[in-house]
């Protein structure tokens, strides 16, 4: 339920700039660098958050995740 959790997080995050992704695709139009880079930083976040989980075992070291999410802004 968790990994769900933060994959849904990063995917809610990421969708506000997936037309620029698609737009580059499709008319080889550039992604600006701070999208580029926030994109990047979300997936980032979302992959070390699945990874700590993976390696939990604790409850204390569960609840230190959750707490602990450092999802991006967009500057």
């Amino acid at each position: 339920m968790l990994f769900r959790s933060i994959k849904e997080t990063a995917n809610t995050l990421l969708k506000n700039t997936d037309w620029m992704i698609i737009r580059k695709i499709e008319r080889n139009i550039d992604v600006p660098s701070i999208v580029s880079t926030y994109r990047q930083n979300v997936l980032t976040e979302c992959d070390r958050l699945v990874n700590l989980l993976d390696n939990v075992n604790t409850v204390t070291d569960l609840i230190d995740i959750v707490q602990n999410q450092n999802w991006p802004e967009m500057n």
